[in-house]
């Protein structure tokens, strides 16, 4: 009998490098950043003082449950953020860019992960590298 194991998936678009568009995000496409913080800033405000952010990040997650999978998530993102896609191309270039973020939590030793084609088209129509952080559960 195989093994049932746990998934829980979450994905963000981050975006490195561009503190001084941070603002101009919110106000051309409307969205807020789930989490942003600017280069040289700390960590935390009761943190050592020489524990600052190396760069600037701008991160939008999906708020999708985790139960949901990496193409829901990765298409609620790019529901959100395709009505700005020039907008968006046009910031992400130089030294600002941009990746998606894949997230994975699971009790699984060594499991194989896969996106599907069709929940891509965010990374056809946008400059973006992919990231992948998993945990174990």
């Amino acid at each position: 009998m195989a093994a049932e194991y746990n998934y829980k998936y979450n994905v963000s678009l981050r975006i490195w490098n561009a503190g001084a568009f941070h603002q101009r995000i919110t106000e051309v496409t409307g969205l807020l950043a789930t989490d942003s913080h600017l280069k040289d800033t700390k960590h935390y405000p009761d943190g050592p003082p020489d524990w600052l952010w190396k760069h600037d990040l701008w991160e939008l997650e999906s708020p999708l449950p985790k139960s949901e999978s990496w193409e829901n998530h990765i298409q609620h993102i790019w529901e959100q953020i395709r009505p700005h896609r020039d907008f968006f191309s046009t910031i992400i270039s130089g030294d600002v860019v941009a990746d998606i973020c894949l997230g994975c939590m699971t009790d699984c030793e060594a499991p194989i992960l896969r996106v599907d084609q069709g929940a891509l088209e965010i990374m056809r129509q946008l400059p973006l590298g992919i990231a992948f952080n998993y945990t174990p559960l």
